[in-house]
Formats: structure tokens, C-alpha cells, sequence
């Protein structure tokens, strides 16, 4: 069975409008709910079956929640018998671009097919307690300092009912305005950075990613460090991005890991497929249980 759960706040509220739009053209709807807050669900109660699909539609955190709050209710186990679709009713899709592999009703963007690929699933230990697990992305520093601003300043919430690219643009000026690079110190050194990406998708934001293949299921994550820059030259490497596509200009330095943990002297920002979480310690590695995910 599939079961598709709506988040009627994603894209600043549009989400439900733009649901509306595309419910006819999706193939054996029978089955849908209007969520707010995935944890606020009775996952106890809910009856999966070997075979099942849940479809998250909103934004890449829709997801993010959905698979976080089954996972704290049924354990790692459940990921064994279901697989997940995403249909892209956010203001920022990063999950399912490139776009070209994706079904797209509208302009509407989704991945519910029958077919789906085992893919490598990121767990993240805040601070020695509390566990997330990320399926596309997630960073730390000047990113998910954007993200932060990103999901909470009502002008920028406006703006992403107009046009979602001009709010990310928006979003990186407003960020860069009050941004300061972060100290972090691994087992090995104490350096300053501008940010570190974890990714398992090639995109980040709007059309904003890098150039490697990223294999679903290979055990390790791409990890992207761009060190600690002012802010004239953080500047000038997003428009090099943006304009001209120089998506090298983001990072320093590139590897493939299967862990990676590092600590702040103060609480920082981490985002996770854009959900912000605050700690001084974390741990990224590769998820023994795999997520199955639609095409």
C-alpha cells in the first residue's frame, strides 16, 4: 500500500495549493494524510506491511521528519520492509534534483515509483544522546546557519511564496551579513572553517552542487570542506557558482569517508536535509541499515 503524508506548511504554506494541482495525476491515490508534526503521529498504531510505500510531500525536511519520527517509534528495523517516495511541493527541492529523474506533474517534481534502490543512510550522534538520520545532506557552518534563516525569517518566508530561487540568493546575503567561520577540532587539529558538507545527494541548494557521481550504496559519504574565509572572498566564490557554474569554488578540499566527528567550543548549528539541530559535538557516520528509496 502507499501512503502519501502531506505537510500543508511546507513552502511557506503553498504546499497545500500546490497539491491540489497534481493529486489527479498521481497514479493509485487512495491513500493520503495532512501531517503537521510527524512525531505528533501514533507510528505504534499504524499497521506496515512488508512492501509498503510512504511518500512524504512538501520540502526535503518533510522526508527528513518522516523517516526521523518512524525511526523513533519502530527502530531501524522498520527501514527492512518499507521503501519512500518524495514529491517535491517545497521551496527548495534539493532531494530530488537533478530533475530530469524525476516524474514531474505541473512542474512538480516526485519519485514514487514502483522500483526502488537500496541507498546509504547518514546517522548523526549529537553531542553523545541524541540520533538523526539525514537521507540526502547535511553541513555544518556557514550552510546551515542560511538554513536556520532560511526556515525562520518571515521576510524570507515571503519571498519563497514568489520565487524560491530569488530567496535563496536573498538568504545567502542576509546570512553572510552577521556570518563569523566556526572553530572545530577533530582527533587530529583545531582549524577554522567556513563549512563542511556530508552529502549523499549532488545538490544542495537550487541548482548549487558538485560534480561527482555520488553512488547510493557505497557505504560512504562525500565530504566537502571549504576552510575559514573572509567575507568578501566567500562573496566572491558563491557568485563564481552561481553565475558560472564553478561549483569547485565551494570546497577546498573533497573526500569520500565513512565517518567523520568533530567538536565546536560552543553550540553550533548543524542542518540535516534543512532542519537545523544545535550541539558541540557530532558524529557523522554511514548507517549499518540502508534506506530503500523510490525512483
Amino acid at each position: 500500500m502507499k501512503t502519501i503524508f502531506l505537510n500543508p506548511q511546507s513552502c511557506s504554506g503553498l504546499s497545500l495549493s500546490k497539491w491540489e494541482k497534481i493529486k489527479g495525476s498521481i497514479p493509485d491515490l487512495k491513500n493520503y494524510r495532512i501531517v503537521d508534526n510527524f512525531y505528533q503521529l501514533d507510528w505504534n498504531q499504524l499497521e506496515i506491511a512488508e512492501g509498503d510505500t510512504f511518500i512524504s510531500a512538501g520540502g526535503d525536511g518533510t522526508l527528513h521528519s518522516m523517516v526521523n519520527a518512524l525511526i523513533a517509534a519502530r527502530g531501524l528495523s522498520v527501514l527492512e520492509k518499507i521503501s519512500f517516495g518524495h514529491i517535491g511541493l517545497g521551496s527548495n527541492n534539493s532531494f530530488l534534483r537533478p530533475y530530469s529523474e524525476c516524474k514531474t506533474f505541473f512542474g512538480i517534481a516526485m519519485r514514487i515509483s514502483e522500483k526502488a534502490e537500496l541507498s546509504d543512510l547518514i546517522e548523526i550522534t549529537i553531542d553523545d544522546e541524541q540520533k538523526i538520520y539525514c537521507v540526502a545532506n547535511a553541513s555544518a557552518g556557514f550552510l546551515a546557519s542560511a538554513n536556520q534563516l532560511f526556515n525562520t525569517e518571515k521576510d524570507i518566508a515571503y519571498l519563497k511564496k514568489m520565487n524560491s530561487d530569488a530567496a535563496d540568493v536573498y538568504t545567502f546575503f542576509k546570512a553572510l551579513f552577521s556570518w563569523t567561520p566556526i572553530t572545530i577540532s577533530t582527533a587530529d587539529e583545531t582549524k577554522g572553517i567556513t563549512n563542511l558538507h556530508f552529502m549523499k545527494r549532488p545538490y544542495y541548494a537550487a541548482d548549487l552542487g558538485f560534480p561527482e557521481e555520488i553512488p547510493a550504496r557505497n557505504e560512504k559519504f562525500r565530504f566537502n570542506i571549504l576552510l575559514a574565509r573572509p567575507k568578501q572572498e566567500v562573496l566572491t566564490r558563491f557568485m563564481q557558482m552561481l553565475l558560472f557554474k564553478k561549483f569547485e569554488y565551494g570546497r577546498d578540499q573533497t573526500d569520500e569517508l565513512s565517518s567523520f566527528t568533530f567538536e565546536s567550543a560552543k553550540a553550533i548549528p548543524l542542518e540535516a536535509d534543512g532542519e537545523i539541530y544545535f550541539g558541540k559535538k557530532f558524529e557523522i557516520r554511514i548507517c549499518e541499515t540502508g534506506i530503500k528509496l523510490c525512483r
